[in-house]
């Protein structure tokens, strides 16, 4: 609201562009599938916004999802989620999707959690299904898409890695 009631002061920012949060963000994290028509609401002001920024134009909605559940019961509802993120930001005008990774609750990343009863091979393998099928529902709706995930610089490094996780990376 902040942001959509002060656009030259967006416009005026040393920036290309900004993410954006959306109050459904946690109901996301439900598990629960959220209509198009609630992010489209939710997106309203800053449709109206956008038309008036000149250089702040390359904007993104934030995504973070934790707790999610097991990938296998959780995959068609997180799906369904941002692909109608996906049409929302898209008729709004925004350039993409910013999606956080980053595990702040200690359990995303956990096969326990994730893929009870598998394997690590299993599980990474149910993570990859997940992540394409995720993607392709996006894609659906939203064909050009720019989408950011949020990986550490450590994943590109593996001293790095050991440095910062206190472990060896797993092997490629």
């Amino acid at each position: 609201t902040y942001v959509a009631s002060h656009p030259a002061e967006v416009d005026a920012l040393p920036y290309e562009g900004i993410f954006l949060t959306l109050p459904s963000m946690d109901g996301m994290r439900s598990g629960a599938v959220i209509p198009v028509s609630q992010f489209t609401q939710e997106l309203v002001e800053y449709k109206a916004m956008h038309a008036q920024l000149t250089k702040v134009r390359r904007n993104f909605v934030y995504v973070r999802l934790v707790k999610t559940g097991p990938f296998a019961s959780q995959t068609a509802n997180t799906a369904q989620n941002l692909a109608n993120l996906a049409q929302a930001a898209r008729d709004a005008g925004l350039t993409g999707i910013a999606f956080d990774n980053e595990d702040y609750e200690n359990d995303i990343w956990d096969p326990s959690i994730t893929c009870p009863g598998k394997n690590v091979d299993a599980c990474q393998q149910e993570a990859v299904t997940a992540g394409k099928t995720v993607m392709q529902a996006i894609i659906a709706k939203w064909p050009d898409v720019v989408f950011i995930s949020m990986l550490g610089p450590y994943f590109g490094d593996a001293d790095i890695f050991q440095a910062v996780l206190h472990e060896a990376p797993l092997p490629k």
